[in-house]
């Protein structure tokens, strides 16, 4: 079991959507994402499996939750934080109830 020690140790930052495209190769029906995770890290990529709940034009501007670290600052994903706890066969993206600066 995690600890509170290990939950520290994670970098979680806020990012804005900016870029959604189709991701028709997938396994499980899937959006390809481009985040603006601020001038520290820049603007990452990563997917998400959103269509069930979400048009593509939906998620253009909307914040997100992303999991990063250290190396993220090279390398090109960024790890999108869902939402499953009202149904797990259908995640959503976390409400941020305010605007909040990226990064």
């Amino acid at each position: 079991m995690a600890t509170f020690e290990d939950f520290q140790k994670l970098d979680i930052r806020v990012g804005k959507i900016i870029e959604v495209k189709d991701f028709p190769e997938a396994r499980k029906p899937s959006y390809k994402l481009k985040i603006d995770l601020g001038h520290e890290i820049g603007v990452k990529k990563s997917c998400a499996q959103l269509p069930q709940n979400y048009k593509s034009d939906e998620l253009v501007g909307k914040q997100v939750l992303c999991k990063t670290s250290y190396l993220s600052i090279f390398l090109t994903k960024a790890t999108v934080k869902y939402d499953i706890r009202n149904n797990p066969t259908k995640p959503s993206i976390p409400d941020i109830h305010r605007i909040t600066p990226v990064g």
